[in-house]
């Protein structure tokens, strides 16, 4: 079989979320191409506990019940992660998903044995 150079641009990921050890959710280059986040202006957070998930919903314009997007998709989730009892899921990475207006991410509050 012949060589095949590798090429670092236009490869696609799976896109992803990280969650900082300081409670900022980032968001992969994958998952900003894929949703458009350069256009989003301000993002709103939601949970849903049943099916251990978190719902982002970027907004085109500012809201004052939204959070203002920080640069490069970054978002600030410390206070929502205190409120709802989820700094178990601080430096860990997840799989993201579009589901109707909202982006996801399903987490598990315990490890598995």
């Amino acid at each position: 079989m012949a060589w095949q150079e590798f090429s670092f641009k236009g490869r696609s990921a799976l896109p992803k979320v990280s969650v900082s050890k300081s409670g900022v959710f980032g968001f992969n280059n994958a998952a900003k191409e894929r949703y458009a986040l350069a256009k989003a202006k301000s993002v709103k957070l939601f949970i849903d506990k049943d099916a251990h998930k978190i719902g982002f919903a970027f907004l085109q314009t500012e809201d004052p019940n939204a959070k203002k997007l920080r640069s490069n998709a970054l978002i600030s989730g410390r206070k929502f992660l205190q409120y709802h009892q989820l700094e178990g899921l601080k430096g860990k990475r997840f799989e993201c998903a579009q589901e109707g207006d909202k982006i996801t991410i399903t987490y598990l509050t315990e490890e598995p044995i």
